[in-house]
């Protein structure tokens, strides 16, 4: 038995395909590195924090206030601009806008910890600046309906 099949046609709806797009890429690039930087951040600043909290509640009187108050005020900024960071890149969906703001909480970081938020600013700096390299997709989505 042979069987001859002839004129098979295939009809594929580009709407189905959607291909990968290098700006995708760096959307995906930029959030993955502002999450690993802010995670890290907030891991740091949680472990200081309880140990500081269970070693006052051992001693019974805030003695370490005196000796790391300093500390503890750019730990909770630490926390404050790492739920920043987070927040730019899941509320907001300008991406210029997103870039900037990153690159600000680089700044902020580098700031307040000096030489310890080197690695943290450049984590943030190099989100910020992928994140103003990626088109905004909500311009393109407007422009191709528009066409």
């Amino acid at each position: 038995m042979s069987c001859l099949i002839t004129n098979i046609t295939i009809h594929i709806n580009p709407k189905v395909l959607n291909p990968i797009k290098g700006s995708d890429i760096l959307v995906k690039l930029y959030k993955k590195l502002t999450i690993i930087n802010a995670s890290l951040g907030l891991t740091i600043a949680i472990i200081f924090l309880s140990s500081y909290f269970l070693v006052n509640s051992f001693i019974g009187i805030p003695i370490l206030g005196l000796f790391l108050g300093n500390v503890l005020v750019h730990v909770l900024i630490i926390l404050a601009i790492n739920i920043a960071g987070l927040v730019v890149i899941f509320y907001i969906k300008n991406e210029q806008f997103i870039g900037l703001s990153l690159i600000g909480c680089g700044v902020l970081i580098l700031f307040s910890l000096t030489y310890i938020g080197i690695p943290s600013f450049i984590l943030f700096i190099i989100a910020g600046i992928l994140a103003l390299r990626g088109k905004n997709n909500n311009r393109d989505i407007e422009r191709s309906k528009v066409e």
